[in-house]
């Protein structure tokens, strides 16, 4: 599959690894429309699109390695509903991003729709027959979902335009130290004792402190804020005097102020996380104004877990190879 960075089907899986729910504001778990998985305000989502989905994800992620989560020797029923819970997620996210795109009159323009055509022609065509009867598609069939996944991707990343990816070194910058902290009022003086005595730094942390033994890396927001203020002013080989906060003592010694790499690293870490959290606001914005229905009989009906015949994985590749919005 065509790797983005942050592309729409990879904020949408992250963000629901994190815990995210699927609906709106509410979640009602029955509809009247048998074929329809859920719907947010005004749009549905019918069961050949859900059908879509759940196919080429069981495929993309049930491999892990050499291993087949599918096979009957590791599959189980929560592998399969996790499975579920996360196309549905993603296929949601589409659909709230298109009322989105309808609220702010975003539409495809006529090259757009072109290359929609191409995408959807060329994903039917290799669907096999049993994929095809199986999952219940024609050819206008994706080419409806292939509009509806296009315009949240061009919504998508032109919400991304507007994310600062100016960040500081200061901000990003990642430091390479030993931390010492205790709980223990009574370790103190010893600890200051031996400090005195020019006793190794890092023979103190494996003695006292109740955190990580060795020398470690870390950012910003990581510790309290005055350990990270003394932390930051330090030069290289030098120990803090004890910081003191409302649970711990701390010394910190600082072994490279600056390491560059991971430093250059947690840059795109920090962008990825404003994308992240712009993404989720007009999430949340979307969820305050509709009420959003989930289908779960209906999902629970759908099963693709032991037949060879399904082996499609190529719906979201296909069209991010026809359409770039970046």
């Amino acid at each position: 599959m065509t790797k983005r960075k942050l592309s729409l089907m990879a904020v949408c899986f992250l963000l629901f690894l994190s815990g995210c729910t699927v609906g709106g504001k509410q979640v009602f778990f029955s509809i009247v429309n048998p074929f329809t998985v859920f719907s947010i305000g005004p749009l549905s989502c019918g069961t050949k699109e859900a059908k879509v989905y759940l196919a080429n994800y069981k495929n993309i992620y049930g491999m892990v390695g050499e291993t087949d989560l599918w096979s009957e020797e590791f599959y189980t029923s929560d592998i399969e509903d996790g499975i579920k819970r996360s196309a549905i997620y993603h296929l949601s996210r589409v659909y709230s991003l298109d009322l989105y795109a309808r609220e702010r009159g975003m539409e495809l323009d006529d090259a757009e729709s072109e290359k929609i055509e191409v995408a959807a022609k060329e994903y039917y065509d290799s669907l096999s027959e049993k994929e095809r009867k199986a999952i219940g598609v024609r050819l206008r069939d994706i080419h409806k979902m292939y509009e509806h996944y296009a315009l949240a991707e061009k919504v998508y990343f032109e919400v991304m335009k507007s994310v600062d990816e100016e960040i500081s070194e200061d901000e990003a910058r990642i430091m390479d130290a030993y931390v010492l902290f205790t709980k223990n009022k009574k370790q103190i003086p010893k600890i200051e004792k031996q400090l005195k005595e020019g006793v190794k730094f890092e023979d103190l942390v494996a003695a006292f402190s109740s955190g990580e033994k060795s020398e470690i890396s870390f950012g910003r927001n990581t510790y309290p804020a005055e350990v990270e203020e003394e932390a930051f002013s330090l030069d290289d080989g030098e120990i803090s005097d004890r910081i003191d906060t409302k649970d711990c003592s701390y010394w910190i010694m600082c072994v490279d102020k600056y390491n560059e790499k991971l430093s250059e690293e947690n840059k795109n870490k920090i962008i990825e996380t404003r994308k992240r959290n712009v993404f989720q606001k007009i999430i949340d914005e979307q969820s305050e104004k509709y009420y959003s229905r989930i289908n779960t009989a209906l999902l629970e009906k759908i099963h693709f877990e032991f037949d060879s015949s399904i082996r499609t994985d190529s719906f979201f590749s296909t069209i991010e190879e026809q359409i770039s919005f970046q």
